[in-house]
């Protein structure tokens, strides 16, 4: 789900059929207040093929940092062999993106570990015995952020 927080970076994607309805822009703050919908995407093209071809590569184009989104979640529903032949209903999300839930749960678990991992070694002794912890990078403490087409949080 989309996360609060300040949006540093906001570009829309733009061209014939593609249309954005959002209330924000770069620097505006999510807060708890917000609908956890921060814009729509709306895309029109001559058929179902080519409109799900024009959102993935919309959602591509579509540039927020500064707080997680759902693109990816969008993304993946979209690409979902089921939904490209049209088989969706209202349990869709439960009944095939269930495992991807799964996978999230595993790899957030993973997170943290590795994390503990992380702060464990950013620690190192002063010679007293206690530990000194060393400021984070800011690559620990960005949000989600993206490299070409690869969305990372």
């Amino acid at each position: 789900l989309p996360s609060t927080g300040r949006v540093l970076f906001y570009s829309e994607p733009a061209g014939p059929g593609i249309r954005v309805d959002s209330g924000i822009r770069e620097g505006s703050e999510i807060t708890i207040d917000y609908d956890p919908i921060m814009a729509k995407l709306i895309v029109h093209a001559p058929d179902r093929d080519l409109a799900i071809a024009k959102m993935i590569t919309a959602l591509h184009n579509y540039k927020i940092l500064g707080v997680k989104t759902s693109k990816r979640f969008m993304v993946d529903v979209l690409t979902h062999p089921e939904f490209i032949a049209g088989r969706t209903f209202t349990s869709f999300i439960e009944r095939h993106m269930s495992t991807r839930q799964t996978d999230i749960a595993r790899f957030r678990n993973l997170a943290v570990a590795a994390a503990s991992a992380e702060s464990t070694v950013m620690t190192r002794s002063n010679g007293t015995g206690v530990g000194r912890a060393e400021a984070p990078t800011p690559w620990l403490t960005i949000g989600s952020w993206e490299i070409g087409d690869s969305i990372h949080a």
